[in-house]
């Protein structure tokens, strides 16, 4: 080694700082962190002098504790290990940055950049860490109630493998710190997740629920925090009111759901209705109800009514119906008033047997079902017209072959005539 590189190196070392020189370096305030097998770069720069630098006046050096591991001098650069290099004409700019080849945990270490540029000098440190934070999800967070629910907190990519998870629900700890279970993947880092395990109760709904992740690779625990949902889905029943085949209205009961955000629709052979709802009401276990109402009307055609519910905690529309029939179809029968029908025999062959009560003249002819003759002269009249021509010729039809027959008989007996003569004198006296 020639005496000013001996000299250059011997001043480096020292790290003499002269009073009044104009010599800086600048190194980043936090740690360099790096992916197992990647390539890293210290950032180490030269400032408050003039650029270009003379090359001949520039010494730096780069040393773990003690250990030189690159120098730079009599502008030429110098590695002491495998895969460090330095770009020699970056220099000029006043750029010593160090960069180190696919790094590993052997290579985390507090490196030092010294430089010296004659007559001054200055050195910087450098904290490299082979780590990678990791990233961290949480959720989904919407539970259904009553039901054994699990809130799953996830880290993937994160180097080493080391980690603790913590679990707090408004902000008191409900489980942990635990490690949980870690797999690698193939870029070599690492994943990792924790479930919460609960029973959600309506007074949790909108709780905050909040995972905190400590690692090596984080300054403070990372947390991701979010409120809890919970939902209970609705459940529908459709009566007709009155009850019965007939009625006037029909009634959907909506309970049970949670939160109280709901969609009631009423569809008439698919055709949306109009209706009358009630406000969800909330019920002593927490939960909600409503009521929507349909209403009938004798004029309306035979239809099938839906009740239709959309709710958050429903995958698809919910939906129960009934059959419409207006009054004189279907299986039931209405009498005049007051009933008196009544159904006897087998589904399949069924009399129908209805007494028809006795009614003044003046109301029967309003009463739908009741026959009478006055309001139906004109079916008398024609009946009349058609019978009598056929009756007189069947009378005379049946008179000619009545004789006809005679004559054959008087014909066939001896004396016949004598007694018919006989016959006939005793009739006549």
């Amino acid at each position: 080694m020639s005496l000013r590189g001996a000299c250059l190196v011997l001043g480096l070392l020292l790290s003499v700082h002269r009073s009044g020189a104009t010599l800086s370096v600048r190194v980043p305030g936090f740690p360099i962190q790096a992916r197992p097998g990647s390539d890293a770069r210290l950032p180490c720069h030269i400032t408050s002098v003039s650029v270009p630098l003379s090359l001949s006046r520039l010494g730096v050096v780069w040393r773990v504790d003690s250990q030189i591991i690159a120098k730079y001098e009599d502008r030429k650069f110098e590695p002491k290990r495998p895969g460090v290099m330095m770009d020699s004409e970056q220099l000029v700019t006043g750029d010593a940055t160090l960069q180190i080849q696919h790094v590993q945990d052997t290579d985390t270490a507090v490196y030092t950049c010294s430089v010296i540029y004659v007559p001054d000098s200055d050195s910087g440190k450098v904290d490299l860490r082979v780590e990678v934070p990791p990233n961290v999800t949480l959720g989904p967070t919407t539970v259904q109630l009553g039901k054994q629910s699990g809130v799953k907190c996830s880290a993937s990519g994160f180097y080493p493998g080391n980690i603790s998870v913590t679990w707090f629900l408004n902000n008191v700890t409900v489980k942990g710190p635990e490690s949980p279970t870690v797999q690698r993947d193939p870029n070599g880092l690492f994943n990792a997740e924790s479930v919460l395990e609960l029973i959600p109760r309506i007074e949790d709904a909108d709780s905050t629920i909040a995972c905190h992740i400590n690692h090596k690779a984080l300054a403070q625990p990372l947390t991701e925090s979010s409120q809890l949902k919970i939902q209970a889905p609705p459940t529908i029943q459709v009566l007709p009111q009155p009850t019965g085949t007939k009625f006037s209205a029909a009634e959907c009961l909506v309970s049970g759901f949670y939160p109280q955000e709901i969609q009631i629709q009423w569809l008439k052979d698919g055709v949306p209705q109009r209706k009358i709802a009630s406000r969800p009401e909330r019920m002593p276990d927490g939960t909600f109800s409503a009521v929507s109402v349909i209403l009938m009307q004798e004029k309306d055609a035979e239809a099938t009514c839906v009740c239709q519910v959309q709710h958050e905690a429903l995958d698809g529309p919910l939906e129960n119906k009934i059959l419409w029939q207006p009054p004189g179809e279907g299986v039931g029968v209405i009498c005049p008033t007051p009933p008196s029908c009544q159904v006897s025999g087998s589904q399949q062959n069924s009399q129908l047997s209805c007494r028809t009560p006795t009614l003044p003249s003046s109301t029967a002819s309003s009463v739908p079902g009741t026959f009478r003759l006055e309001d139906h002269w004109w079916l008398v009249l024609i009946g009349t017209i058609l019978g009598l021509p056929i009756g007189v010729a069947v009378t005379i039809c049946c008179s000619k072959h009545r004789a006809k027959n005679k004559k054959k008989i008087d014909a066939s007996l001896p004396g016949t005539e004598k007694a018919n003569d006989h016959s006939f004198s005793l009739l006549k006296y």
